[in-house]
């Protein structure tokens, strides 16, 4: 958990970057910070990694008092934390492999350890395959990946990332926030200092548990309609399969041939539709297409 209790900071040029800023962040949780520059995200960021002091109030991150931390814990708290910066700062003299395990060979990490977490990561991340590559034959989206990876190696609680899509394009910046989205739902709580609202849109939403809980009994409810037919037998519309004694031959107990079949295909889709977001209930978010396609056929089944 990340806490700031009335914290200010103030540079020596008289700036006042924070002012009385109070905020919670809790375990699991997707966190943005949006503002423009000079609004002082970045402050945030460095106060939480330990790179600055705020000038007064109370900040605790993943159980460190940052107020009293002695220097010697330092390392161990920035240990529980990934950190994402925006042009990357990846080691050009090193391979994709190297890089990532690097962050594992600064803390003592044993060889054995770095073997196998280094390609688990890789591969959360999008670059198996690339791993005797350098930097600088990679894309700027493969080379945020990389950094993301980095960031992960060590099994942080918490990743961090300042401004990550600030030197992509669109098109990649999305695919970065997805992949981060991914890295929530996996349990890590991530904190994203952002400029652009328009990448929020593409982004999950937190499910509110009444909202999970609607989701189950609606998802639970489509199934009715089906155990209804069952049980009063074969509704008006629907075709019958009748035993002829020499082959089986259809007849229709009455209306339309082709509307009771739309229909019942149509009611077959709200039920699988329902038995998917009964499995996938589970997640903290949804991304908001997903969330309205159920929602349209919650509706629709009702």
């Amino acid at each position: 958990m990340i806490q700031f209790t009335d914290v200010t900071k103030s540079y020596t040029e008289g700036n006042t970057a924070l002012n009385g800023v109070s905020l919670q962040i809790e375990d699991g949780e997707f966190v943005f910070l949006v503002g423009p520059s000079g609004s002082g995200k970045s402050t945030i960021m460095k106060i939480i990694t330990g790179e600055l002091k705020p000038t007064s109030g109370q900040v605790h991150v993943n159980g460190y008092n940052l107020e009293r931390i002695r220097k010697r814990d330092i390392p161990y708290m920035r240990r529980t934390l990934g950190v994402v910066f925006q042009d990357f700062r990846l080691i050009p003299n090193m391979t994709v492999y190297d890089n990532v395990a690097y962050a594992m060979r600064v803390i003592g990490a044993w060889e054995a350890e770095i073997k196998e977490r280094v390609p688990y990561v890789m591969d959360l991340v999008g670059l198996t395959g690339k791993e005797r590559r350098h930097p600088n034959e990679m894309s700027g989206g493969e080379q945020q990946r990389l950094a993301i990876a980095r960031a992960l190696v060590n099994n942080p609680s918490t990743i961090i990332a300042d401004e990550p899509t600030g030197n992509l394009d669109p098109e990649r910046s999305f695919e970065i926030m997805s992949l981060l989205q991914e890295i929530n739902n996996l349990g890590t709580t991530v904190l994203l200092a952002v400029i652009l609202f328009s990448l929020l849109r593409h982004l999950a939403i937190p499910v509110n548990p009444w909202l999970k809980f609607f989701v189950y009994i609606a998802a639970f409810a489509q199934l009715f309609p089906i155990w209804a037919t069952f049980r009063r037998g074969v509704p008006e519309g629907m075709v019958q399969i009748a035993d002829t004694g020499d082959g089986y031959a259809t007849r229709m107990v009455g209306g339309s041939f082709a509307f009771s079949h739309l229909t019942f295909l149509l009611a077959m889709l709200i039920v699988v539709v329902g038995i998917v977001a009964i499995l996938q209930a589970h997640r903290r978010t949804y991304s908001r297409r997903t969330l309205g396609f159920y929602m349209f056929f919650v509706v629709a089944g009702i």
